[in-house]
């Protein structure tokens, strides 16, 4: 039997290692990537509720992401049935929403892409970026505001969790969050 083969894969953030498996393939590539085809998920570390989007094959492409629950948004509005086609999604805990992020220096001013989601099936490892049709969703939403209040009040709720203004915290208390709005 053959072993999972393992990459060593230079990123943004330094060089990682991840199994073959994990490779998340974006059949046209995210949007203005259409070249880049396969992606992996990273976390630039335990306490982050960021995510990177990062191209295997460019170290230089790649996304911070975040789930868009996260910001006030429930998964479902994102996922039509084009979607569920395209990406094989058979069963709702397949599959994930991401906004692509945008943080200046000035943290505050942190906005989310919520027009254009990233939503990827974790089973079948292929995942999508489109545009909503909805005129009402914008490129750039302003999101430090309301994403620190959310951590604060699900850190109060859900126990001793960090909700610094650094917008950092344990995993655990996102967990807790998605089971006490599910």
């Amino acid at each position: 039997m053959e072993g999972k083969k393992t990459l060593n894969l230079e990123t943004k953030i330094g060089n990682v290692q991840i199994n073959e498996e994990e490779i998340i393939r974006f059949r046209e590539g995210p949007l203005g990537f259409t070249d880049t085809q396969d992606f992996v998920l990273i976390e630039e570390d335990d306490d982050s509720i960021f995510l990177w989007l990062q191209s295997v094959n460019s170290r230089d492409i790649a996304f911070p992401i975040l789930e868009v629950e996260l910001i006030g948004y429930k998964s479902e509005k994102f996922i039509d049935a084009s979607i569920r086609e395209q990406l094989g999604i058979a069963q709702d805990s397949d599959v994930s929403v991401y906004s692509i992020i945008s943080i200046p220096d000035k943290v505050e001013q942190m906005t989310a892409n919520i027009k254009a989601p990233v939503v990827i099936n974790s089973t079948k490892k292929t995942g999508v970026q489109y545009i909503m049709p909805n005129p009402e969703l914008e490129i750039a939403k302003p999101v430090f505001k309301a994403l620190r209040e959310k951590l604060t009040a699900s850190s109060n709720v859900a126990g001793p969790c960090d909700a610094s203004s650094t917008i950092k915290r344990r995993k655990s208390c996102v967990s807790k969050e998605k089971r006490l709005n599910s």
